[in-house]
């Protein structure tokens, strides 16, 4: 977790299956399979970023933003225990992003960072779009 910010933890009920989003994703997201029909978050953040966790239609979404005029630049660190079945989505700016034993669908879409799947076997879908990678792709293909 970030030095020197706030750390906080909440505890969501979901059902099996339950749709996870983490949206605004700045700074570090780590998320591993947990226990059934709960999703935990622990969380950091430097001065003005503002991290809100709430069960949302189907599942649970977390959101990450900026709440003062200016923010640092680490933004927020994430630690999430999800079910395992859980479909997760993490979209987000600047962010590394770690996932560990989720089986259902995963999609990571950040517009730079790093980004490290280890999947258990699984019938899920896995998407996963790097804005800065499909960047220079298209620039490789145009040249």
């Amino acid at each position: 977790m970030l030095a020197a910010a706030l750390a906080t933890m909440l505890r969501l009920q979901v059902a099996d299956g339950a749709a996870i989003q983490v949206d605004g994703a700045v700074g570090q997201v780590s998320v591993e399979a947990g226990a059934r029909g709960e999703v935990v978050v622990e969380s950091s953040a430097g001065p003005g970023w503002k991290i809100e966790a709430a069960p949302s239609a189907g599942g649970a979404r977390v959101t990450v933003r900026c709440a003062a005029r200016r923010c640092d630049h680490l933004g927020a660190a994430l630690a999430l225990r999800v079910p395992a079945d859980a479909a997760l989505s993490v979209v987000g700016a600047r962010a590394s992003v770690a996932v560990r034993g989720v089986r259902g669908p995963v999609d990571v879409d950040v517009a730079a960072g790093e980004v490290s799947i280890e999947r258990a076997p699984s019938r899920g879908k896995l998407a996963v779009v790097v804005a800065a990678v499909l960047r220079a792709l298209r620039a490789l293909v145009e040249a």
